[in-house]
């Protein structure tokens, strides 16, 4: 009804909120919340901080070797100045990637946290989705999968076998001759 209604409109705007955060917000916002990062944040968490160390060092070489510039750098102090200010600028591009995918997993886990799912539906109301047919229309010719019973789902593994039957006769006893027959 009139809840559910409320519910999706509000959630796309919850949504965008979270999408204009920095990664630096959103940790704070999980952590007020009590979310903890999921294994997979944490490993990003891990890599971001480590390549951030990384470019930092870098660029504290870079400017040990800018203040030796005075005296004139020889064509070795040069071309490691060249290179280290290179892979800094490729740690900071890594860093904000990393930034970006664990902005990504918090804002799934805030929206996760406060219910919304799929476009902003609560997750009861998206099951419910899921659940229903476009034109309610039950199909009578759809066959539901039987299980097998076998000793695993605590049936028989074989079947009972008459040994009067595999001798030709029937049931009561009676013996089947198929010359009398004919």
């Amino acid at each position: 009804g009139f809840d559910a209604d409320a519910e999706t409109s509000r959630a796309p705007a919850e949504e965008a909120a979270l999408d204009a955060l920095e990664l630096e917000q959103l940790l704070k916002m999980a952590d007020a919340a009590g979310l903890p990062l999921s294994a997979r944040g944490r490993v990003l968490q891990e890599q971001r901080s480590k390549r951030q160390a990384k470019a930092e060092n870098l660029l504290l070489e870079v400017g040990r070797i800018a203040a030796k510039e005075v005296e004139g750098l020889s064509e070795g102090q040069a071309s490691a100045k060249q290179r280290a200010e290179e892979r800094a600028a490729e740690l900071n591009e890594q860093v904000a990637s990393l930034g970006e995918q664990l902005a990504d997993i918090i804002r799934e886990q805030l929206a996760a946290a406060k219910g919304l799912v799929d476009g902003g539906k609560s997750r009861r109301a998206a099951a419910r989705a899921a659940d229903n047919d476009e034109d309610d229309f039950f199909d009578r010719t759809a066959k539901k999968k039987r299980r097998v019973g076998g000793a695993a789902a605590g049936g028989r593994t074989g079947r009972y076998l008459d040994p009067e039957l595999l001798s030709g006769g029937d049931a009561f006893g009676h013996e089947h001759d198929d010359a009398a027959k004919g």
